[in-house]
């Protein structure tokens, strides 16, 4: 039987050091720890990360294209009067511009921190005040802890995923 649980598990949304709208900075840290019962000796391995899905993409995309165009256009006229025609010279200075933003529907990055090798029953990983960073990421974002658990034997392997609370940023 595999079992997996954390403790003092921390979330925490800090104001990233780009200062971009697009970038996103957390602190999290906790104790994240399994148990393995059955026949022999335990081993395998339990990795330990984090999962960050953001509302709108830009990482993958264009980002922000900003384009224009400005000139000078002369052109002669005739104005033609009761009296007598008379030539109108005049000159145009068209400026057009644009502004495109690449977005695309939201992504989950997903972020490894830990992948340790264990033998025996009890095996922990503990994170503490490490922070993870991704950029590109508009509009709602989310955080969550996951843990997956690989018990191996000469016969088998057992996989047992879990995932932590989701924090709304």
């Amino acid at each position: 039987m595999l079992t997996i649980f954390s403790n003092h598990e921390t979330l925490l949304p800090v104001p990233p050091l780009t200062t971009a709208l697009s970038s996103r900075d957390y602190v999290v840290g906790g104790t994240f720890a399994a148990s393995l019962v059955g026949p022999g000796e335990p081993r395998g391995v339990l990795e330990v990360g984090y999962q960050i899905g953001c509302g709108i993409d830009m990482s993958t995309s264009n980002g922000v294209t900003l384009a224009g165009t400005s000139g000078l256009s002369p052109s002669l006229g005739v104005i033609a009067l009761p009296a007598e025609p008379t030539l109108l010279p005049s000159v145009a200075t068209p400026v057009t511009g644009a502004i495109t933003i690449g977005l695309k529907p939201g992504i989950i990055n997903i972020i490894p921190v830990d992948k340790k090798e264990f033998k025996g029953a009890e095996p922990w990983v503990m994170i503490s005040n490490f922070h993870v960073k991704i950029d590109g990421c508009l509009g709602q974002s989310f955080i969550r802890s996951y843990v997956t658990l690989t018990r191996q034997t000469e016969q088998s392997d057992a996989v047992l995923s879990w995932l932590g609370n989701t924090k709304t940023v």
